[in-house]
Parts: C-alpha cells; structure tokens; sequence
C-alpha cells in the first residue's frame, strides 16, 4: 500500500457503515410516506435518527473518526433532514399536520449561510475550521422531535394537538441558532479586526518616539560629559 493509499480498514467502520445504512433509508423514507404509510414512514425515520446518535457515539469513544465520516455523517444527516422537511410541506400524505412553507425555507437559508459563512470564513478570511455550535446540535435535536410529531399527527390525536406547538419550537430554534452562526461568521470577525486596528501601534507615533530617543540620549551623553570633565 503506497503513502497516498486509504486502508479500507479506516473506511469500513462501524460509524461510516451507519451512515452509509443511514444514507439508504432515505429513499425508503420517502416511498413510504408518499404511499401514505404514516407508521412505516415514521419507523424508518426513528431507526434513521438512532444510527446518528449511534455512529457518533461509537467514532467518539472507539477512536473511529476518519475523513469519509465527516462527510458521510452530515450527509446523510442533511438529506433525511431536508427530504423530511419537503415532504411534510408539499403533502399530506400522512393525513397529518403539515410543515409551513416559511419554515422549511428558513430551514434552507440557515444551511446555506452557514456553507457560505464557513467557506468564507475558513478560505478567504484564513480563520480556523470553526467547531459545531452547541446551538445547532440543540436545533438537529427539535427538528428531529418536531418533524416526528407532524409524522405521527394523523395517527394520535396528541401529536395532532402538540404539532402547533412543536413546529413554532422548531421555527424559533432555527432563527436563534442561525443568528448564531451570523455572529460567529460575520459581527465576531468585524469586531476583532476592529479591535487588532485600535491596539495596533501608531506608526507616525512610533517613528516620534524614535527620533526623541537619539536626542535624548545625546543630550544626557554632553551632559555627562560636562560633570565629569577637568
């Protein structure tokens, strides 16, 4: 195997093969809910949702991170997430409660800002690879809850009632968490290059401050001179 070769071993991992499993339901998802098959559609998107929480899990704490993961994972995650939202929008097929158009927008504006914002900030400005926000893991969590609800809305007469509920947690948790990445991606770096300006050194004052220096200390070397001479 040469340097520039993978070794399968670091690609057939338990965390990419979930992903990967996770990357597959989604068309299954998307059959059965358009078939109106509610409970098979929701079952599959659980199952879905657990393989996320699982090939985390299991990269963390078994040391199985790799390249193809970070991109698999958010992937797969994103096409779920996204075929869920459309779905929910465009029909009822589920005989449910459905996901307002302007919520799903916002769902896609935010995603695009922050591809956009990260690639702005990492390849032009140079800044380091930013970390996930503990906002946007928080907002993966409600989308997931909430888009279950609208799921099961036409099946319980609960979720029906929780769905208002659930989709207005949803809308707002999107706006906060993509203000966020606004700040990170667009105030911070403002106000830190303004900062760096207002610390930096003068340099009309700096080169005054070099030319006393010479006169000062010819003056104290004459000075000198004069004490010490016969």
């Amino acid at each position: 195997m040469t340097a520039g070769q993978i070794s399968p071993r670091r690609l057939l991992t338990w965390p990419n093969l979930l992903s990967a499993v996770r990357l597959a339901m989604v068309p299954l998802f998307i059959v059965l809910f358009l078939q109106g098959r509610a409970r098979l559609a929701f079952s599959v998107f659980v199952i879905a949702g657990v393989t996320d929480w699982l090939d985390g899990l299991i990269a963390r704490f078994w040391k199985q991170e790799s390249t193809l993961g970070a991109y698999l994972d958010p992937a797969a995650d994103k096409l779920l997430l996204f075929s869920a939202f459309v779905l929910l929008t465009i029909s009822d097929a589920h005989g449910g409660a459905q996901m307002p158009w302007i919520v799903t927008l916002l769902v896609f504006v935010r995603d695009i800002m922050i591809v956009t914002g990260a690639w702005i900030y990492v390849g032009l400005l140079g800044q380091p690879k930013p970390l996930p926000r503990a906002l946007s893991r928080w907002n993966m969590v409600i989308q997931l809850v909430a888009l279950g609800v609208l799921l099961l809305s036409g099946l319980v007469g609960l979720f029906g009632a929780l769905a208002p509920v659930a989709i207005g947690i949803s809308l707002l948790m999107t706006v906060v968490s993509g203000l966020d990445y606004a700040y990170m991606f667009i105030i911070l770096p403002i106000v830190q290059r303004n900062a760096r300006v207002a610390y930096a050194p003068d340099a009309s004052t700096t080169s005054g401050a070099a030319s006393v220096e010479p006169a000062v200390g010819a003056a104290s070397a004459s000075s000198s001179r004069a004490d010490f001479s016969p």
